[in-house]
This record gives C-alpha cells, sequence and structure tokens, in this order.
C-alpha cells in the first residue's frame, strides 16, 4: 500500500485495487504515517524505496543514496 502511495495513487484507486472500502485505505493509510512518523506524502515517497520494478525511472533513488528516514 505505501508504494501505490508513493506512486500517488488516490485513496479510491487504491481501495479499488485492494477490493475494500476508501475509509478502510484512509485509516490504514493514517495508522501507517503515524507509526512511521511520516507526516507529508513527500516524506512517503522519500521513505518506500524505488526498484525498477516498483517505480518509473524518474522516482528510482539512486544505489547509493541514503534514506535517513530508515537510518540507512
Amino acid at each position: 500500500m505505501l508504494h501505490m502511495i508513493a506512486r500517488g495513487a488516490t485513496n479510491n484507486e487504491i481501495a479499488d485495487r485492494l477490493y475494500t472500502s476508501r475509509r478502510t485505505v484512509e485509516l490504514h493509510r493514517a495508522n501507517m504515517m503515524r507509526k512511521l512518523g511520516l507526516k507529508h506524502l513527500t516524506e512517503v515517497i522519500r521513505y518506500v524505496p524505488c526498484s525498477e520494478a516498483s517505480c518509473p525511472p524518474e522516482l528510482a533513488h539512486d544505489s547509493g543514496e541514503s534514506n535517513p528516514k530508515r537510518g540507512s
């Protein structure tokens, strides 16, 4: 779900794909962000590691880049 959020999917798009309600997605999103200490979508995008399979080239991180939220 975090990958879908980081790629810019809306709550409705995520709900459709996961066969659940929009409200369920909103609650899961809020809980994940709270537990990870993320307050903004830009923080989610930086937190989620990208690979060639999961992100478009313009969002893929360099392999040498560290993720400050993960302590790398």
